[in-house]
Parts: structure tokens; sequence; C-alpha cells
């Protein structure tokens, strides 16, 4: 599926057209084992105009988001579209929040774990339908990550955190929907994640599932977006959360912070079965990812 933006935005204006009171769970991924990173932040950044548009709609205005760190596996912005939408210094402190940093390990576990907690809480408030978004390469670091953490792909799912048992549990799930997963991962996380799956979607619960390349956003047209139905809200101009403008500026920040991290050291993937860590020049990185792949990787593929 090509138009991710177009699935969501749908997928998000379903029970506000049904008058429901809503809950958006965000679990973004800002670790440095995020693949391809500087399409992956262009990705985010057209996802979190769009949780913005909510703020034109009667029962989104007020939808209570709440965006979990994987890297921090806990929640690091809480607020509303609303606040977005009026109150530029909090959607900035969103976007920071959710660029990845190549210096940081993931915590998966972790991450499910605030999400479980987030669920309960929603239970106990009353919130009648709860979306949750996960954009992630679901690749984890294990504990303890140093300068330097060995990773074999496919890597199998952590076992704690009881992961199923947070995604099937909560009667208000109205949707579960995966990003930017990586081809290396998709098939063992799809089976570990069966048990849910087939829990929500014999609720009819709609669940989807996709790897990076299928997550990408459909190209743009002369106008600039796929549709009308993706075109920013007539004051996103005043928000960090893009017009084409401030998506084009975020996405060159993203790439100079790339590139500097990029002179200090380098994954290089060869299609061979072990990656090889190059230092750009003599000192030695702040830290990186070495992985050693069971399946070929596309040539000078990057995990930045």
């Amino acid at each position: 599926m090509k138009h991710l933006l177009l699935t969501l935005l749908l997928m998000l204006s379903a029970p506000v057209f049904a008058q429901e009171t809503i809950a958006l769970e965000l679990i973004i991924d800002d670790s440095g084992v995020l693949l391809d990173a500087g399409s992956a932040q262009t990705t985010k950044m057209m996802l979190l105009a769009h949780v913005k548009a909510l703020a034109s709609k009667r029962a989104g205005a007020h939808a209570r988001v709440n965006v979990i760190s994987t890297s921090l596996g806990r929640t690091v912005w809480s607020g509303t579209p609303l606040e977005l939408r009026r109150d530029p210094l909090r959607a900035q402190a969103l976007v920071d929040a959710i660029t990845a940093d190549p210096a940081r390990c993931n915590n998966l576990p972790g991450s499910f774990s605030e999400l479980k907690s987030n669920l309960a809480q929603h239970e106990r408030e009353g919130s009648a339908a709860v979306q949750v978004v996960v954009f992630s390469s679901l690749v984890d670091t294990p504990r303890p990550c140093g300068d330097i953490t060995r990773i074999t792909l496919p890597q199998m799912p952590p076992a704690e955190g009881d992961i199923n048992g947070a995604l099937s549990g909560p009667a208000n799930l109205r949707s579960l929907a995966f990003f930017w997963v990586s081809p290396h991962q998709k098939r063992v996380w799809e089976e570990f994640l069966s048990p849910a799956f087939d829990s929500l979607r014999a609720r009819g619960v709609p669940v989807t599932f996709l790897d990076v390349e299928r997550s990408r956003p459909a190209p743009p047209t002369r106008r600039g977006y796929p549709s009308r139905f993706l075109r920013p809200d007539a004051q996103s101009s005043r928000s960090p959360i893009p017009t084409r403008k401030s998506a084009r500026s975020a996405s060159r920040r993203s790439s100079s912070i790339l590139r500097r991290e990029t002179t200090r050291c380098s994954i290089c993937v060869s299609g061979a079965r072990a990656c090889v860590l190059r230092a750009a020049n003599p000192s030695p990185p702040s830290r990186a990812i070495r992985a050693k792949t069971s399946s070929s990787l596309p040539a000078a593929m990057s995990h930045r």
C-alpha cells in the first residue's frame, strides 16, 4: 500500500464521524537502528500533519494523543490536535521528540509496556475508541547497549512485556497499524503477533502491517499532495508541523544531522552475511550498531 497517509487519515477520521471520544497512541522509533532515517523523518512529519488536522473536527480537536519514544520506552509527549495547531512551541517539542538520533539504543519492551499502561488508562477514563500506530523498524537493541552492539537479523521479538496481551486486551481498541517495519523483521513479528492480530480481526478491528517500502507515501501530485484529503488545513503555515515548506525544512535538518553522524561512522552493507563498520575518520564513533544478517540486504543500505 503506497498511500500510507490516505490510509491513516481515513483510519483516524472514522471514529470522529461517529462522534466518539477518541484517543491516539503513537509509538515512534527515534533510535539509531531506524531504517532510512531521512525518509522516515519526512514521513513522520506528514503523519503529524494529519494528526494536527484532526483539530478541524469537533470530536478530533480534543482527542488525547500520547507519543511513546522507542529509545526511552516511555511517553515523551501528551496533548491534543488543537494544541498542535495553536501552540507552535508544543508542536516543535513534538517534532524534536520524534527525530531519530543515531546515538540512541532501542527499547521495544519498554515501549510496549508503556503502551499497555496508557491503554489501561484510556479504559479507566472511558475513552470510546483508541487508535494505535506503531512507526518502527522493530529492531531492538539488547541490554546493555554499548558503543558497538552486534545485532542479528532477523531478530526474535522480545519475550518480555506481554506485547500480545497489550494489543489484544483493550475492548476499546478500534485500529492497529504498523509502519516502517524492517523487511527482515516483518515475517517474525507477524508470526509473533498473530494471536493479537487474529483476536482483533475477529472483533472487526482493522490491522495494518507494512514494511518500509510499502509505508512510503505516494509521490506528490502537481499540487504537492496525492489528493485533497491529504492537504494540510489553512492554519498549517503557522505551525512547525508541515506545510510543504516546513516539511522540507525538517527534512533538511534531519539530513544535516545524518551527515554529521556519517562523518564519524557508517554502516556499509554489501550483501554479504556480515556488515562491516567503517570509520570515516580516525576518531571512534560515539555509538554505532554493527549488524550481521542471515539474508542479503540491499547494497550500501544504511541503518541511519
